[in-house]
């Protein structure tokens, strides 16, 4: 009987307890967003409007306001947390024309948030071929790199069957252009063109089409064929007293520029250059005179010479100076 009368009494403290917690607390899941833009461009009309874009993550959520006058000001309510929150200007033919993005907006339950977008100019759309039909080895070529100003893109193919296509959307202005071309990657080692750097102006609001193509220049090769000469004939010579004539044939080739006359006072010894003369020479008197000390006999040749080429020799004639 007791214990009956402690567990009822255990309930109605329960029960008790129940209903002083009973009400339910729902927190709210959004905050309030302020967007606005104040000095918009003249040309803007009551037939233009404003495109608010939010996004995070795959999310997106979009909304459509009239514009009535150069001031833009509207009130979203946005569900919590962090948005890139965009605002575009369309004309009255849907075209965007003015454009900004407030990126990493974190919104708070329950909080107000003032956005002031600074309008420019919307970017332009750039289609971006590459054309390669006129460059050497261009199936090789499986790799791109696109610069605009410090901005780099890349592109990539798996075969040489695929064209080099690329879309980009860039903000209105000139830039400094240029496309490299690689092989299998993108290592300096597979550089193959680097490209030349060129100017290129992205309208606002424009669709533009460049078609790219390597820059090739005629390369007109000119190439001299030099022979060996021939070594000159007749060669003979003839001892006068103190004086040793040299006499022979010019060499039958056309290009001898010069001739090299060599001697050796021992078959145990190299030839030795003794005198270098004229192509149009052909004799030559050696004043033995000169020489400190005279073997019993001396060994002539000639050698034929052209530009940077050295020629074939003559027969060597032994002279006896006895």
């Amino acid at each position: 009987m007791q214990k009956k009368s402690l567990i009822l009494v255990l309930i109605s403290l329960l029960l008790v307890g129940c209903s002083l917690h009973s009400p339910t607390i729902t927190p709210k899941k959004t905050g309030q967003v302020v967007i606005q833009s104040t000095n918009l461009p003249l040309d803007i009309n009551n037939q233009w409007t404003a495109y608010i874009i939010l996004t995070r993550g795959k999310h997106q959520l979009e909304q459509v306001v009239p514009v009535a006058s150069n001031s833009f000001t509207t009130t979203l309510s946005v569900p919590a947390g962090t948005w890139d929150i965009s605002l575009q200007l369309l004309d009255e033919q849907g075209v965007i024309n003015y454009q900004d993005t407030v990126k990493s907006v974190t919104i708070h339950p329950n909080q107000n948030h003032t956005l002031n977008f600074q309008l420019r100019p919307a970017n332009g759309e750039l289609r971006l071929m590459i054309d390669l039909s006129s460059y050497p080895n261009a199936q090789e070529i499986l790799r791109v790199r696109v610069h605009f100003n410090d901005q780099v893109k890349e592109l990539t193919r798996s075969d040489a069957s695929e064209p080099f296509i690329g879309e980009y959307s860039l903000a209105p202005g000139s830039y400094d252009f240029k496309v490299e071309l690689f092989t299998e990657s993108f290592r300096v080692g597979d550089k193959v063109d680097p490209g030349i750097w060129q100017t290129i102006h992205i309208e606002p609001s424009s669709q533009q089409t460049i078609t790219w193509q390597p820059l090739l220049k005629q390369l007109t090769i000119t190439a001299n064929i030099l022979t060996i000469p021939e070594a000159p004939t007749n060669f003979y010579a003839t001892k006068h007293q103190e004086t040793v004539l040299l006499e022979w044939n010019p060499s039958p080739s056309d290009n001898v520029t010069e001739y090299n006359i060599y001697m050796k006072k021992s078959p145990f010894d190299p030839f030795e250059l003794l005198a270098t003369v004229p192509g149009d020479t052909t004799e030559y008197t050696h004043e033995l005179t000169a020489e400190t000390e005279l073997p019993k006999s001396i060994t002539y040749c000639i050698q034929s010479l052209s530009t940077g080429i050295n020629g074939y020799r003559s027969d060597e004639i032994e002279i006896f100076l006895d």
